[in-house]
């Protein structure tokens, strides 16, 4: 074990706002000497597996016709398998923490590269170690590293060096061998007197495609023809210009990627047999942080979209009293909603706001909205998934797709039939910057800038005006004549000053027609910046009468949920860069 990680977490118990209650030690004690007595039946261990970028529509369970997960699919054969299982975000940082947290993107605040999980938001590790379990986690990417704090809670946290010197040591990320064979090691070496908790994350399926031999060229062959060989060095130029890959390469590709699916198969049917010699059947719960597009919408990789290859992903569960019987669930579920289940197995309750456990051990399927969200490179987006419709807003605009029906999902624009879906979306956006642009004949552009970051865009009107960005530091608009455009949006730090700049046909807006704040001051002119630590709706004049033409009004609701900042390295960046993001 890793000293310095032990070390540091427990440095983090005993902390402010972390120390436990002299009763709640003598609870843990008495259940410990109980299980030791027979006191009590022991609970299950637990085995939670994240395989990063895998596609529920490429494995057989989930359909495939090519043989790519035959683990996999035996696992699925055993279990519980559901089939319209959705991730919280199309990227891994706030996938994965969405998973460790059952809460959403908005709500744990690991929502872009600079941020970790908030220090009040418990991981799923800690509140089981608070349980009596011995915890173990085993971490192939800096997203998923103690970089991001996800090494709270494990008494063992291997991350294979990520956190140290990251980007100095190219393609350092550990493949399914090695991260598995720690992870056995470990099963073979731990403490068995207590149920456990181990968390295997397998980064193989993410570009670069290159599975390992005998898997390598099984099914695309050589690349020596094609224009991609699956290094992202190759794939990157056609990432915004998707269209202009052939579809022979595309297919590659994909040929390419089914391999490292099959290589990790492999790897995860080694963990599996180990883990039939546990005395007792632990629970096993697989699943994925997001898919792979290839060209299906006209992009590649992931991060920006909502679309199914991209958002849909597996989720198996597996129950010791299941007797090898498999299930197929059919209702729409969240990842976010695996972290309650295994506390709920492990006779746990959650702490906070985390979402409810799956239906299946609770015995209701009430329907509930599922959300997802991204922010990557200010390219703005969230969704809400209910019945079979999911609503998206992006950079393109609002869209209703119906996956289940239209399995390409053509993209239309919502109508008044969509308002209760809508109105789910909107209710996430409960604080931060509200822009509100009344209709109005002439359009109007605007621009927001922050000194900080914009952690999310949302629309609170169902068809507001997309907006644009280049990058998590601001983002411009421009309305639609006679229509009503309203936005809101969070920024980290919460009392960065943010600089608003709106015109009509090229000109500055008059500051008259601007109204901020309750008591509606107006700015001195239609560019100004409002501090919040200067209370910005007292900084400046009220209106001298009451504005003729509709009025823009800015209004700030508190914000707090703001997340941990953490600092990368221009090292730590070249290294994220060269994997795609940033």
């Amino acid at each position: 074990m890793n000293t310095s990680r032990r070390r540091r977490y427990f440095r983090g118990l005993s902390a402010p706002g972390r120390k436990r209650p002299r009763h709640v030690l003598l609870l843990l004690m008495l259940a410990a000497l109980l299980l030791q007595c027979g006191g009590a039946p022991r609970p299950p261990d637990l085995v939670l597996i994240v395989i990063d970028t895998l596609r529920a529509d490429h494995l057989g369970c989930y359909g495939y016709e090519r043989a790519t997960s035959p683990a996999i699919d035996r696992l699925a054969a055993e279990s519980i398998l559901f089939e319209r299982a959705y991730s919280t975000a199309p990227w891994t940082l706030p996938a994965f923490a969405s998973i460790l947290t059952g809460l959403y993107p908005h709500e744990h605040g690991a929502s872009l590269d600079y941020f970790a999980v908030r220090d009040d938001v418990p991981l799923l590790a800690e509140e089981l170690h608070d349980a009596g379990y011995e915890t173990a986690a085993f971490v192939s990417h800096i997203y998923t590293s103690s970089r991001y704090g996800f090494d709270r809670g494990c008494e063992t946290f291997e991350e294979f060096g990520l956190a140290e010197n990251y980007a100095f040591d190219q393609a350092k990320e550990p493949n399914a061998e090695r991260v598995i064979t720690a992870a056995i090691d470990w099963l073979d070496s731990r403490d068995r007197s207590r149920p456990f908790f181990l968390t295997v994350h397998l980064f193989d399926p993410h570009w670069d495609y290159a599975a390992p031999p005998p898997f390598a060229g099984t099914l695309a062959g050589s690349s020596d023809s094609f224009a991609v060989d699956g290094s992202f060095a190759s794939i990157r130029p056609y990432m915004d210009r998707a269209a202009d890959l052939s579809p022979r390469d595309a297919s590659h590709l994909k040929d390419l990627y089914d391999e490292e699916i099959r290589y990790t198969d492999a790897w995860i049917d080694t963990l599996l047999t180990r883990l039939a010699r546990e005395p007792s059947e632990p629970v096993v719960a697989l699943t994925a942080d997001h898919g792979e597009e290839f060209q299906e919408h006209g992009g590649l990789g992931h991060a920006y979209t909502f679309y199914d290859e991209v958002l849909r992903v597996p989720l198996i569960l597996r129950l010791p009293d299941r007797n090898g019987k498999g299930e197929v669930r059919t209702e729409w579920v969240s990842t976010s909603a695996l972290s309650p289940t295994l506390l709920s197995l492990a006779g746990a309750a959650p702490a906070g706001a985390a979402r409810p456990p799956l239906a299946t051990l609770t015995g209701t399927a009430a329907p509930r909205a599922l959300y997802a969200a991204t922010n990557r490179d200010g390219r703005y987006g969230g969704a809400v998934l209910a019945g079979s419709r999911k609503l998206v807003w992006d950079r393109e605009g609002s869209a209703m797709l119906d996956p289940v029906h239209d399995s390409d999902e053509e993209r239309r624009a919502p109508g008044d039939a969509d308002a209760p879906l809508f109105e789910s979306l909107a209710a996430t956006a409960t604080e931060g910057w509200t822009i509100r642009v009344p209709a109005q004949e002439a359009a109007v552009a605007g621009t927001v800038s922050v000194a900080g970051f914009i952690l999310d865009v949302l629309p609170l009107t169902p068809r507001t005006t997309p907006v644009n960005a280049t990058d998590n530091t601001g983002f411009r608009f421009a309305t639609r004549a006679n229509e009503e455009c309203v936005w809101r949006f969070r920024v980290a730090p919460p009392d960065a000053a943010v600089t608003f700049s709106f015109s009509t046909d090229g000109r500055i807006v008059s500051a008259d027609r601007i109204r901020i704040g309750e008591r509606g001051m107006s700015p001195p002119s239609g560019r100004f910046t409002l501090d919040p630590a200067r209370a910005p709706e007292g900084a400046f004049d009220p209106p001298d009468a009451p504005v003729a033409p509709p009025a823009i009004s800015i209004d700030l609701l508190p914000i707090t949920n703001s997340p941990e900042t953490i600092d990368l390295s221009p090292a730590e960046r070249d290294r994220l860069r060269a994997l795609g993001y940033f």
